[in-house]
C-alpha cells in the first residue's frame, strides 16, 4: 500500500513528498503539518484507494480492497471535503499561536499577544 501511494505521489511533483506524516498527540505544530499535507495529497490519495480497491492485479487482500472503497467514497463526499477545507483555514489561522506557545520558554505578554493576533484573525474570517 505503501508502494502504491509513493507511486501517485510521484505523480504530483508539485507536493514534493513521497510520505504522509502521522498526526503527534503533543505536538500541535505536526498536526497543522499533517493536516495541511493531508490537504495537498488527497487526490493521490485517493487514486491510491481507488488502485486498492479495484485491485485488478490481485495485489491486496479483500480487506484491504473493501478498506479502500469505503474510504475512496467517504474521501469524495462534500461534508469531508468541507471539514478538511475549514479545519485547514482555521488551523492556518492559529498556527503562528501554535508554534509561539509550544516554545520551552515563553513569556506571558507575548503569549497574550500571540492570542490577540489569532483571535482577530479567527473573527475576520468569519
Amino acid at each position: 500500500r505503501q508502494s502504491c501511494l509513493v507511486q501517485h505521489l510521484n505523480e504530483a511533483p508539485e507536493i514534493g513528498r513521497t510520505r504522509l506524516v502521522g498526526l503527534c498527540k503533543t505536538r500541535w505544530v505536526a498536526r497543522h503539518d499533517a493536516l495541511e499535507l493531508f490537504l495537498e495529497a488527497l487526490e493521490p490519495i485517493i487514486d491510491t484507494l481507488d488502485e486498492i480497491s479495484c485491485n485488478d492485479a490481485g495485489t491486496w487482500n479483500r480487506d484491504s480492497s473493501s478498506t479502500a472503497t469505503v474510504l475512496a467514497a467517504a474521501s469524495r463526499q462534500f461534508p469531508f471535503i468541507l471539514a478538511l477545507v475549514v479545519t485547514g483555514q482555521g488551523l492556518r489561522l492559529i498556527k503562528g499561536l501554535t508554534v509561539a506557545l509550544q516554545k520551552r520558554e515563553q513569556a506571558i505578554s507575548e503569549a497574550y499577544g500571540h492570542i490577540g493576533a489569532a483571535k482577530t484573525a479567527l473573527q475576520k474570517a468569519r
